[in-house]
């Protein structure tokens, strides 16, 4: 971010108490690297890890029930909203690196921030998907058969405020905590909530601006990609990309990764 994203931005790096220490030496002006205890309450406590449960993290409270790793990962993405104090977040996934100039000004037009969806199936990429969709509907009270659009991508674009009314709308329909009313879902995706909650409840907002492109490059998946693989999956960048991305169950080699990288950006 530091070489390629230009712009008036702060980083936050959300990162477990275990690996703070690693990654304390990037803070700085621009950069807060913060612990995620102290993004979620006081109430829902990290009790360790279970090997090769789930994500292996293991959060639990008697108002939740276990949560396992992946799904808080999900809820502080939506958290951090109550803890920032810039208007607007761009969320970027971990597993991406930048690869060219990216003025973050050039994203909003005539004051609306883009609102990333696109009008292909969801489940015709993910086989959870169709499960994130039905229990995000459920969640803020949608008939399931509302029109479901692909709300996922590795670069999205929230308004604070906005998340925070999401938080407050299912606190209020539950009658409880918005996390404890996350808790019954294993499976969760903070894309479809706050994709489907501007969609069908903030319908006539018009900060916003629809768009259904994607910054970044991604490989998905928990599979092999070999060299030349990788060679290909570089060269066929797009101008419009401006970060690649690697779930990180993908494996290849990354020392020819960075060969690429390097080759690319000089």
């Amino acid at each position: 971010m530091d070489r390629f994203v230009e712009g008036n931005w702060h980083h936050y790096v959300v990162v477990s108490k275990s690996d703070y220490e690693m990654f304390a030496p990037f803070k700085g002006s621009r950069r807060t690297i913060i612990e995620n205890t102290k993004i979620l309450p006081p109430w829902l406590r990290y009790v360790g890890k279970l090997g090769r449960v789930r994500s292996g993290s293991f959060y639990f409270s008697w108002r939740t029930g276990p949560i396992f790793g992946w799904h808080v990962q999900q809820i502080i993405k939506v958290s951090m909203a109550s803890f920032v104090k810039e208007d607007l977040m761009m969320i970027v996934d971990s597993d991406l690196f930048f690869i060219k100039s990216f003025k973050l000004d050039s994203m909003i037009r005539n004051g609306r921030l883009p609102f990333i969806k696109s009008p292909t199936s969801y489940s015709d990429r993910k086989k959870q998907a169709p499960t994130f969709l039905k229990r995000a509907k459920k969640t803020l009270g949608l008939p399931d058969s509302t029109p479901s659009h692909d709300y996922a991508n590795n670069i999205v674009f929230w308004r604070r405020q906005t998340a925070i009314e999401l938080c407050d709308f299912i606190a209020k329909k539950h009658r409880k905590h918005w996390i404890a009313a996350l808790s019954g879902f294993n499976a969760i995706s903070e894309g479809s909530l706050y994709g489907l909650f501007v969609d069908y409840i903030k319908k006539d907002d018009q900060t916003y601006v629809t768009d259904n492109f994607n910054l970044a490059k991604t490989v998905h998946g928990d599979y092999a990609i070999y060299d030349d693989e990788l060679e290909a999956f570089v060269k066929d960048l797009q101008p419009h990309h401006v970060a690649l991305g690697f779930q990180s169950s993908a494996r290849f080699d990354n020392k020819v990764l960075r060969k690429q990288y390097e080759k690319f950006v000089h």
